[in-house]
C-alpha cells in the first residue's frame, strides 16, 4: 500500500494561487476573446455594464462561468479565517481539472477559442503546468 501524498500548507497555498494567478489571465483572455467574436458576428455591446449583464446572463457565454466559479472558490479558500483541509484544495485542483476538460458543448466552445490564438494557448497551457505541479504534490 503507498503513502498517499501530503503537501506542506505552504506549498499547497502557493500551488493555489499559482493557480488563481494562470486561471485568472485565462479567463480573462477568454473573456475578451469571446467579446471579439461577438461584435464581429453580432455588432458592437455597449458599455461595461451591459456587457457585465451579458456575461451573466447571455446563454452564448455560459461555458466561461465555470471558470469564474473556480476564481471565486479559490478566493473564498485563501480568504477563509477557518482551517483549511487537504481534502478542499484536492477538490479545488479536481473543479479545476473538470473545467479544461468540460462536457462537450462546452468543451467545443473552448476549443474554438484555443484555435483562435496563440495567446489563450499558452494560458491554458500555464494552467496545466500548476495542476500537473500539484498532481504530482498529491493535490
Amino acid at each position: 500500500m503507498s503513502a498517499t501524498l501530503v503537501p506542506s500548507p505552504e506549498r499547497t497555498n502557493d500551488l493555489l494561487s499559482r493557480l488563481h494567478r494562470a486561471v485568472l489571465h485565462l479567463h480573462k483572455a477568454l473573456v475578451q476573446s469571446e467579446k471579439r467574436e461577438w461584435e464581429q458576428h453580432r455588432g458592437p455591446i455597449g458599455g461595461p455594464a451591459q456587457f457585465l449583464n451579458m456575461l451573466l446572463n447571455e446563454p452564448a457565454f455560459a461555458w466561461m462561468r465555470p471558470f469564474s466559479g473556480l476564481i471565486v472558490a479559490i478566493d473564498e479558500y485563501q480568504d477563509s479565517k477557518e482551517p483549511k483541509s487537504i481534502e478542499e484544495a484536492r477538490q479545488l485542483f479536481g473543479v479545476a481539472r473538470n473545467v479544461l476538460r468540460p462536457p462537450d458543448f462546452v468543451e467545443s466552445r473552448y476549443r474554438e477559442a484555443l484555435q483562435r490564438g496563440s495567446e489563450i494557448v499558452l494560458l491554458h497551457a500555464a494552467v496545466i503546468q500548476v495542476l500537473n505541479e500539484a498532481e504530482t504534490e498529491g493535490l
